[in-house]
């Protein structure tokens, strides 16, 4: 089969998008498929992945993009076009009406895996965000009545996709782990020993990409949790951890030493280090979801999770016991969980297990390769 990936991100460009589509993209060609990806422009290098081709546009999706991608389609042979689809990654400040018409046009099928719909609409917004929700509304209908085939990363958007195209199949593909899905465990026990010069240190780390919105809420929990045991250290990993850190520092000068941060791109260092913590503290303003890379890439290291539930948290979470989970997301919720947690010697262990089994059959990469090449 032949893939025309079309995507707002791909690497060296950071994101969620970007992180999932090198994953899939390669996970495809690693099956025989030929497989091209279409990103906007990049100052730096693309990465180079057997199987893969990626071609760069100007700009972002505008008028001169749309025109190159299609005479470069034009040279292959029945492609897919698989859509990526988040609608502020294609630019335009999220409004990009021409795109979502050049899909409609188009003669190939086109599947569309939404990440996300449109931006939420409410009652009491301002105008400005009235207009924004109505437009990526009616985007996401002609981007959903142009596909043949739906994916969606969560169920949390089944109701609105089944509004917006009633009889488009559609299918859930959760999001993998964007790191390694196994490690060195020797390597993991030398790594967690040298994060700390405390005799038996716990290690409670967290991973994401630290926005601002979340800073109070992680603040509180690992403040909370580092008072209350002088043997415990915090591992902050990802994207703004060393700036979060900072930030943290500035008002608990006292945990310097028991505090760490580990930003690169390297996913392999990054999984190593997730792998050295007891236990992860992963809060979410909408829930826990299986759209969530950063959940997923503790899951499928096997590591213990305190999680929250949430407006869009799918029932499955409770179901299978593959993470603990808080009422909602207030630190004081979180950190009750993570002390029961601690405090349960044949718990943890056991939902670590639980983890890495829930994602090994529901979640690992191979389901989603699986799924697009029998669909």
């Amino acid at each position: 089969m032949t893939w025309a990936f079309i995507t707002g991100e791909y690497p060296p460009q950071t994101g969620g998008v970007s992180d999932y589509t090198r994953l899939v993209a390669t996970g495809l060609a690693d099956c025989g498929d030929e497989v091209h990806v279409w990103a906007p422009e990049c100052t730096n290098e693309s990465e180079k992945r057997e199987g893969v081709t990626v071609h760069r546009l100007p700009g972002r999706y505008g008028v001169s993009a749309l025109r190159q991608l299609d005479a470069e389609l034009r040279r292959l042979t029945a492609p897919c076009l698989f859509v990526q689809y988040v609608p502020h990654v294609f630019g335009w400040k999220a409004m990009n009406v021409p795109f979502c018409l050049w899909l409609r046009s188009r003669k190939e099928p086109v599947w569309s895996m939404f990440h996300e719909v449109c931006y939420p609409r409410r009652w009491n917004q301002r105008p400005a965000e009235h207009l924004l929700g109505a437009v990526t509304y009616e985007m996401a209908r002609v981007v959903a009545s142009a596909s043949e085939r739906i994916f969606y990363s969560t169920a949390a958007w089944l109701p609105l996709l089944h509004r917006l195209a009633p009889s488009t199949p559609k299918t859930s593909l959760p999001v993998p782990s964007n790191l390694a899905e196994t490690v060195d465990r020797s390597e993991a026990a030398a790594l967690r020993y040298g994060l700390s010069s405390i005799s038996a240190a716990v290690v409670i780390g967290h991973f994401g990409t630290y926005g601002v919105a979340l800073w109070d809420c992680l603040i509180a929990i690992f403040s909370s949790l580092l008072l209350a045991d002088a043997r415990r250290v915090a591992l902050f990993a990802g994207r703004g951890s060393t700036e979060f850190r900072k930030a943290f520092l500035q008002t608990h000068t006292t945990f310097s030493d028991r505090t760490r941060a580990v930003e690169t791109e390297c996913a392999d260092t990054l999984a190593m280090h997730l792998a050295a913590c007891d236990l992860l503290v992963q809060p979410y303003p909408d829930g826990v979801t299986t759209r969530r890379s950063s959940l997923m890439a503790g899951l499928a290291l096997g590591k213990p999770i305190v999680t929250n539930l949430g407006p869009l948290t799918e029932p499955f979470w409770k179901q299978s016991g593959a993470v603990a989970v808080a009422p909602d997301m207030v630190a004081q919720s979180l950190v009750k969980v993570v002390e029961e947690l601690l405090s349960s010697t044949p718990e943890l262990p056991e939902l670590g297990l639980r983890a890495a089994h829930v994602y090994r059959e529901t979640f690992a990469l191979s389901h989603t390769v699986k799924t697009l090449r029998a669909s």
